[in-house]
């Protein structure tokens, strides 16, 4: 009898989780601890005030007064601004300050755009390039990494079962590191611009400070790397190991 007794609870146990099993299998979020939930919370409160904060400096009313500079005729689509996409996203990264755009038209049209002079043309180019980076890399982070469809698979993951506090705890600091990052490098090359624009008198002297804006090996574009490619690396590496078991 107790034999009977034994094996119909652990049938009712295993029918309850199988129950279970299969409600979450049709969208029932898992339970989480009161930790985990209030990490999970915490990063999608994040993840929304910096995808909402960014979403505010895109769609800034002043874009088009404030992109001042636009000259159809140079060679490169890049100088030309044609989209009004990478209008919106040169514009953000220089947070809309119509007095650092003009000091950057100024330094523009000192160098030598249109006619054989290659060195000015690929300091221009290599610039505008890693302005547009600065902020495309924002938008891919919070728009395609950490986007709600990915926030749902994360708390709905199986691997979450194994270690989700530190999962989420590890995404948020890379995320906060990533954004305040941002924020210092677009002061960064800001105050570099304004003082570039001052040597517009020297060109050579003007040209060697916008190499730290436009090169490769330059310091804003080593801090990109170090700073805003790395933190969002680690971010993806992350979600790609937690998401190959929920495949």
């Amino acid at each position: 009898m107790k034999r009977i007794s034994l094996v119909l609870c652990i049938s009712s146990i295993l029918i309850l989780l199988l129950v279970m099993f299969i409600s979450c299998g049709l969208g029932c979020e898992p339970l989480l601890s009161s930790r985990a939930q209030k990490a999970y919370n915490v990063l999608k409160s994040k993840v929304d005030r910096y995808r909402d904060g960014l979403a505010v400096e895109l769609y800034s009313a002043n874009i088009m007064s404030n992109v001042i500079f636009k000259d159809n005729s140079y060679p490169s689509a890049l100088l030309r601004f044609e989209e009004e996409n990478t209008r919106r996203v040169f514009a953000t990264t220089l947070g809309h300050d119509s007095g650092v755009i003009r000091r950057l038209t100024e330094i523009m049209n000192t160098l030598s755009l249109k006619g054989d002079h290659a060195e000015d043309l690929d300091i221009a180019i290599g610039f505008f390039k890693q302005l547009t980076t600065v902020t495309d890399l924002a938008i891919r982070l919070l728009h395609r990494h950490l986007s709600q469809i990915n926030l749902a698979r994360l708390r709905n993951s199986l691997m979450l079962e194994l270690d989700f506090v530190n999962i989420i705890n590890s995404i948020v600091l890379y995320l906060d590191r990533f954004m305040k990052a941002r924020v210092d490098i677009i002061s960064k090359i800001k105050s570099l611009i304004k003082t570039a624009a001052a040597k517009r008198g020297d060109k050579r002297a003007m040209i060697n400070d916008l190499k730290a804006l436009s090169s490769v090996e330059g310091e804003i574009s080593k801090l990109i790397l170090d700073k805003l490619v790395d933190n969002a690396f680690k971010i993806e590496h992350r979600l790609s190991i937690t998401f190959k078991w929920d495949n």
